[in-house]
């Protein structure tokens, strides 16, 4: 629904293994949610039941992060204080947000739950 034309695109690449993009499992993502006290957006949830443990080889070079950094909310400290560096209000990253790229330079991509079911990305 939300990410067919990429996944169309992806499927055509032959630079990509498909054998190599590995989903979560529905029990993963319900998991994911119980932890995060409040279900995913559904392109969120769509985008982990195609390829939420591995995307093929498409992140080299950045960190997009799997379903077991996800579940351990990885990065939400080190992007509190990202932000308190630059000057900026740590608190924007509440248990509402869910970081899903950081990267060496500490820039990091996030999206708020809260905020429907195609949320925009920050």
């Amino acid at each position: 629904m939300y990410l067919d034309r990429i996944r169309r695109r992806v499927k055509n690449l032959p630079c990509i293994d498909q054998d190599e993009i590995h989903p979560c499992t529905p029990a993963e993502i319900e998991a994911l949610e119980q932890k995060l006290g409040c279900p995913l957006p559904a392109a969120v949830r769509e985008f982990l039941l195609w390829c939420g443990h591995q995307l093929a080889d498409v992140w080299r070079g950045a960190r997009c992060l799997g379903y077991d950094e996800l579940l351990a909310q990885f990065g939400r400290d080190q992007a509190r204080d990202t932000l308190a560096e630059e000057g900026l209000d740590p608190s924007l990253i509440d248990e509402r947000t869910l970081i899903f790229q950081f990267d060496e330079c500490d820039q990091f991509s996030y999206l708020r739950l809260d905020e429907g079911d195609d949320p925009p990305v920050y």
